[in-house]
């Protein structure tokens, strides 16, 4: 049966490849490989310049749109973004998370981490869109939350399932980024502040 993926046949092939048993030019470094990704995902988001509503069109021509928009987080996460020179995939983020740009915007469109139970919304207005700190502290990104915080990113805009940045991250577990965002000054809401905003947020979603 023909496919359009290509797997290794075994898992144990992985395993080989990633090992130091093979020579240093022919061995797959997993974190740089993620690297890589990460980069290309966002270096792919990035060509979305327009505010104009994406359509399916637009996307059927961008094949690779979707899975840059859903996992270049994952690749992130376990790329070389926390080692002593992340600046590669660290800069190309940065580009993405850059307030007001439409590529952030298009991004959101295509997968909202912030519903992802909700369909594509291609024609989002980009008012519509939460802070990129908000984002950066749910997707659990601490190293682009400390650089939007040192940009003076505002820690208590309110918007979102969890209504600001320091209740995302703290409802993900992200102690790292709470406690960045406390030190900025975040202001800690009531739960039961929290959780009427998530239930409003989530029947106006529905509703729609």
């Amino acid at each position: 049966m023909k496919t359009e993926t290509v797997k290794l046949s075994h898992f144990s092939v992985k395993e080989y490849l990633c090992s130091t048993q093979v020579e240093e030019d022919f061995r797959i470094n997993e974190r740089d490989s993620h690297s890589l990704i990460a980069q290309i995902s966002v270096a792919y988001l990035l060509q979305f310049k327009s505010f104009e509503p994406l359509t399916r069109t637009a996307l059927d021509s961008s094949p690779l749109a979707m899975y840059a928009a859903e996992h270049w987080i994952h690749h992130a996460k376990y790329s070389s973004i926390d080692m002593p020179d992340p600046y590669p995939v660290l800069k190309s983020i940065l580009r993405l998370f850059t307030p007001g740009a439409a590529p952030f915007t298009n991004w959101v469109r295509i997968w909202d981490v912030d519903a992802r139970w909700m369909h594509q919304q291609l024609s989002m207005d980009s008012a519509e869109v939460h802070s990129p700190l908000y984002y950066a502290s749910l997707a659990g990104i601490a190293e682009i939350s400390q650089h939007l915080l040192d940009g003076w990113a505002d820690t208590n805009l309110q918007g979102g399932t969890y209504g600001t940045a320091l209740q995302a991250a703290s409802c993900q577990g992200y102690d790292i980024i709470v406690n960045l965002l406390l030190e900025k000054g975040a202001e800690v809401m009531h739960m039961e502040v929290i959780m009427e905003m998530h239930f409003e947020q989530h029947h106006m979603e529905v509703m729609r």
